[in-house]
């Protein structure tokens, strides 16, 4: 294994938490070159983690993107650059689920 990676099994050894959280959403209408952010609780989930996102929903090329705003507090951003306008899930509630792997 080459330096700075490490197998999941080793997480916990090696001071890496993986915290989660997740929040029923239900997107708007994203217009091409505009976003929409949403917030999810992590207990834990401190600035300088690592942050993940997925969603229950195909997200239509769409870029989700995930980072830790404050403690607690993860912000997922949907950004719409398709050229199009966007709705993530014709309007029906979305899991969006965050994974934050703690900063050793």
């Amino acid at each position: 294994m080459s330096a700075g990676t490490e197998l999941l099994s080793d997480v916990g050894r090696s001071g890496i938490q993986i915290l989660t959280g997740e929040v029923i959403h239900n997107w708007t209408l994203i217009a091409d070159g505009n976003e929409e952010a949403v917030e999810v609780t992590v207990s834990g989930a401190n600035m300088n983690d690592y942050a993940l996102v997925s969603c229950s929903h195909d997200v239509a090329d769409c870029v989700l993107d995930a980072n830790v705003t404050a403690a607690g507090v993860v912000t997922v951003v949907a950004a719409n650059n398709t050229g199009g306008n966007i709705t993530i899930g014709s309007t029906a509630d979305t899991t969006v689920k965050v994974m934050v792997l703690t900063a050793p």
